[in-house]
């Protein structure tokens, strides 16, 4: 009895002593670079997902409407579009989107280089689809992206999708990998072909962060506590809420506001800073 109660004091004052050195931290309320690093990771993996999509879009639309005006024809100068092979009956295809190796600045003001090829198992965008998307040479606003998402269709009726991620972005801070899993739902858009441009999309989910080299300090994990969105015309991420658990300090709590400004609060032991990322 007497060992039991020796090691729960034992235990407590471990506890004790660890909260205490967050708090001591002079670091917990200034570093921001998790807080960063996600904010890059999120809005970058949900470009992909974008570009993704409205190339599926784009393809099926060339397969099976090619006589339908209406339909969206991912009406971009930037993108060198392939799809192979361009037949109704041949399963799977690779569709290849193309961007010039020096960068394009796109019709919706974000600049892309580089190949995103896309594996696609049937046609459509039905349940339990899946696609492979894979990165060469790519980057998006000239930050250089590898890595890959695979996306599988959860519903037949309207755009949900399971999105696993892994990516690595270079970015300022030291090199990272991102791991994520989202669940993408559509959610607002008056027609996804005529007009994609209105499109709104939440998710939740889950996402994790190692360093490559040795640096402790980045690793963290980060849980959506709100349903996160993203809207087709804006590039950085609308609202929802976040919570990022560095491995060494407080947790962070990033709250979106509802616009397409690049900003957000964060909470950090009950005290709030907004950030322009």
């Amino acid at each position: 009895m007497k060992k039991s109660i020796n090691l729960l004091l034992n235990i407590l004052l471990i506890i004790t002593i660890f909260s205490s050195c967050k708090k001591d931290n002079p670091d917990d309320q200034s570093d921001m670079r998790h807080v960063q690093i996600n904010n890059i990771y999120e809005t970058v993996s949900n470009d992909i997902f974008k570009t993704f999509l409205y190339g599926i879009l784009a393809a099926n639309d060339s397969l099976y409407r090619p006589n339908d005006s209406t339909n969206y024809r991912l009406n971009e100068p930037c993108i060198s579009f392939n799809l192979s092979p361009f037949d109704t009956t041949t399963w799977p295809k690779t569709l290849l989107l193309s961007f010039p190796s020096g960068g394009c600045e796109c019709t919706d003001g974000v600049i892309r280089a580089g190949d995103l090829s896309i594996e696609i198992q049937s046609p459509g965008l039905q349940s339990e689809s899946k696609f492979l998307i894979s990165l060469n040479n790519y980057s998006i606003e000239s930050l250089p992206v590898s890595g890959y998402k695979k996306i599988y269709g959860t519903s037949g009726v309207g755009l949900s999708f399971l999105d696993t991620t892994s990516l690595q972005v270079t970015t300022p801070f030291p090199a990272t990998q991102w791991s994520a899993s989202h669940n993408i739902q559509f959610a607002l858009g008056s027609s996804t072909h005529q007009e994609p441009g209105d499109d709104l999309f939440i998710y939740n989910g889950k996402a994790t962060c190692l360093p490559i080299t040795a640096n402790d300090d980045l690793i963290y994990n980060a849980t959506i506590i709100e349903a996160m969105q993203f809207i087709n015309n804006c590039y950085w991420i609308g609202s929802g809420k976040i919570e990022i658990i560095p491995y060494n300090l407080s947790g962070r709590t990033v709250t979106y506001l509802d616009s397409c400004i690049n900003q957000a609060t964060i909470t950090v032991n009950n005290e709030n800073q907004i950030i322009n990322f």
